[in-house]
């Protein structure tokens, strides 16, 4: 009996030792699954918050285990936001839908689920915080993707700013990319409430999100406002300078063919093109708004449609296949395309040098 003893003691020794090493190799697993071997640098995709600048900043991103496919992986960004993306290791490009409908379910175990709500908590209270947040987007069809399309024209500044207390729904819809977060950031809670469950906080995209869709759930300022006013009457005041320097020697070749030089009919002329080319600039401006400026049909479709309108209005009924009026009509069509040609240069000038900023 005596010898039984030790023997059991040993045995219930080797059991307790046996059962601490097995905690520890689970205990090393879970956490090697955090581990810095397994993070990737890459670029997260845009839309992203300019406050952070993370377009701009590679970020040490988790691959997902089993979630690949072809050279598309899955990852999720544990260290800032929480967010789950896709990245391609082949072509570098990164997105935040699935590459395909077959691409594997991603799974993550209680670990990093939980590390990546409190991420989400800690990310919506860094935006909800923020007095203005501004999104950028980059063109997807834009193999090149190296620096974002004009940014004026895709910040969103009324995501909070000049939010009142008593308005509600003061959040943002940014649907399939970083979830629908459409609760006040006043109060009011939906389904991406921080208090229950968060597993469906995690943004998994099922289809891309068009920039141009992504706009704030606020109601937007009105675009009209005096400071776009103020933006008119400089394109106008350009256009008509624009327009009256260059019909000037036009009207004064017309004048002194007629050996009768009429000053009276001569300012009327010049104040005529001044102001075609004044109205031109204004509805260019408002047409080509920013961010479309690469399109170039737009601007030559604008410049094309008041060109051919001013050179038409020369003709005169049943007249207008006589010799006499053809060539009229040919020399009016010229002076129309120099005319607004010009003050469509001047304009694509002015906001170049920041003279004159394009609509939103």
């Amino acid at each position: 009996m005596k010898l039984k003893e030790p023997l059991a003691s040993a045995f219930f020794f080797t059991r307790i030792v046996s059962c601490a090493a097995a905690f520890a190799s689970s205990s090393t697993t879970s956490t090697s699954f955090l581990s810095h071997s397994q993070h990737t640098t890459c670029p997260l995709p845009s839309p992203f918050s300019a406050q952070h600048q993370y377009s701009k900043t590679s970020l040490n991103a988790l691959a997902i285990n089993s979630a690949q496919e072809g050279d598309w992986r899955a990852y999720i960004d544990d260290e800032k936001t929480g967010l789950i993306f896709y990245f391609n290791h082949k072509t570098q490009e990164s997105r935040w839908e699935a590459p395909s409908s077959s691409f594997p379910s991603i799974q993550l175990n209680d670990f990093l689920l939980e590390k990546v709500r409190d991420l989400r908590r800690e990310y919506k209270s860094t935006l909800q915080k923020s007095q203005t947040t501004i999104w950028r987007f980059e063109n997807p069809l834009d193999k090149k993707q190296v620096t974002t399309i004009k940014e004026v024209n895709t910040m969103e500044k009324d995501i909070v700013n000049g939010a009142s207390n008593n308005k509600k729904d003061k959040g943002f819809n940014l649907s399939d990319t970083f979830g629908e977060w459409t609760k006040s950031f006043n109060g009011g809670g939906n389904k991406n409430d921080d208090d229950e469950d968060d597993s469906q906080d995690i943004p998994v995209a099922s289809k891309s999100t068009p920039a141009s869709k992504v706009v704030s759930s606020t109601k937007r300022e009105d675009k009209f406002t005096f400071a776009q006013k103020i933006e008119s009457t400089k394109a106008a005041v350009i256009g008509g300078i624009t327009g009256a320097v260059t019909m000037l020697p036009f009207n004064l070749v017309e004048e002194a063919s007629n050996y009768n030089l009429n000053p009276f009919q001569f300012l009327f002329d010049e104040g005529t093109a001044g102001l075609e080319a004044a109205l031109f600039a204004i509805v260019y401006r408002y047409c080509v708004r920013d961010g479309e400026e690469s399109n170039e049909q737009l601007g030559q479709g604008v410049w094309g449609a008041f060109a051919l309108t001013r050179a038409l209005t020369a003709s005169k009924g049943m007249e207008v296949l006589s010799p006499d009026m053809i060539a009229q009509s040919l020399v009016g069509g010229v002076e129309s395309f120099v005319l607004f040609g010009a003050a469509k240069f001047a304009m694509d000038m002015a906001v170049e040098k920041g003279f004159v900023n394009r609509m939103d």
